[in-house]
């Protein structure tokens, strides 16, 4: 009962992300993601163009494309985990020893054009996802500087692996020479692909926000409590 009732919360909040759903081809999975993105997070960014350019960097192997099954193998590597996940999906979990520099930050505006559009992201979800208004950081660059140089080997990671491909190609243009990406994003993820982890949940459930946020922790205390009498 307890295995059944977490596989049914896990598929039940994996369904929020449309960009992960497992019956879609991965071309209409990143579209829908593009789709999201360029909702909800407006800015100076071309998307559509900067993942023209990042896929073709792929396809070219300028960049390395990491698997979920391979990114513990590569962080051993000497590879430096730059997670650019917005400030609130970090705090709920992160890979040991990662650097944190978010791609996207909260656009807290107060003009009407910003709170219509506050309120058309919560009328898409967003109040069950947990999911806010972003706009890109100005900062990014300098803040990415900072901490990681340009000849170190650095694994860029995100939730769904569409932020941290549209930042490795920004990191690219800007002459950062040992990179690689996060196929697929933390969600995809296991505990035992990441087991260097930390934080209130797993981090493949990091970005699940909101009231959805609640139903899985219900749920999983739930489970907890099931598989211990199990084992009584």
């Amino acid at each position: 009962m307890a295995v059944q009732l977490k596989s049914f919360t896990i598929s039940k909040c994996a369904s929020i992300k449309s960009e992960i759903a497992s019956n879609l081809p991965r071309s209409t999975a990143h579209k829908l993601v593009a789709r999201n993105v360029r909702r909800q997070r407006p800015g100076k960014l071309n998307v559509t163009s900067h993942l023209k350019t990042a896929y073709e960097l792929v396809e070219k192997e300028q960049i390395r494309r990491v698997k979920p099954k391979e990114a513990q193998a590569v962080i051993e590597e000497g590879y430096k985990v730059l997670d650019i996940r917005p400030d609130w999906e970090y705090a709920n979990a992160s890979v040991d020893g990662s650097v944190h520099v978010p791609f996207f930050v909260e656009d807290e505006g107060m003009d009407p054009i910003t709170l219509l559009k506050k309120s058309i992201n919560m009328g898409y979800g967003g109040l069950w996802q947990g999911s806010r208004l972003t706009k890109e950081n100005v900062n990014f660059l300098p803040a990415v500087a900072d901490g990681v140089a340009k000849e170190e080997k650095v694994l860029l990671t995100c939730a769904e692996g569409l932020r941290s491909l549209l930042a490795v190609e920004v990191l690219h243009g800007q002459g950062y020479t040992e990179l690689a990406w996060l196929d697929g994003g933390y969600q995809s993820c296991s505990e035992e692909d990441l087991p260097n982890q930390s934080g209130e949940c797993e981090l493949r459930f990091a970005s699940i926000g909101g009231v959805s946020q609640y139903f899985l922790k219900l749920a999983t205390y739930i489970t907890e409590m099931q598989d211990k009498k199990e084992e009584k």
